[in-house]
């Protein structure tokens, strides 16, 4: 029963993942839509694009909810393709804090560069 609600939340993050990137493509493709959100972008990947969006807490905010979502999903992915193998119970065991732990230290690491980028 609880491996249910971890395997809907994989398929949750998902599908939020694939609409978190069509925005963030989104937003740095198209001008029109970018500046209804306030950023104006003459070339999106240009230094001065790049701090604009790093210095906006909306923007922050967006890239560390995506990466919450993606990790999940992606590390969670993982561990049940990992899981398949016939691994002794100690070693299945110890996958899973293997991958939180891997989940933590990407999440954290990722988090203190939009969060470092934001207070610059």
């Amino acid at each position: 029963m609880r491996q249910s609600y971890f395997r809907l939340l994989q398929l949750i993050t998902g599908v939020a993942v694939f609409f978190l990137i069509a925005v963030h493509i989104t937003a740095l493709r198209l001008d029109d839509f970018a500046g209804g959100l306030g950023v104006h972008i003459e070339e999106p990947t240009s230094w001065g694009s790049v701090m604009d969006r790093a210095t906006s807490a909306g923007w922050a905010s967006f890239y560390i909810i995506l990466l919450a979502v993606a990790i999940y999903h992606a590390l969670y992915g993982l561990r049940g393709v990992l899981m398949e193998l016939p691994w002794p119970p100690v070693i299945a065991r110890s996958l899973n804090y293997i991958m939180i732990g891997i989940g933590i230290v990407v999440f954290g690491y990722g988090s203190f560069i939009a969060l470092n980028a934001y207070y610059s």
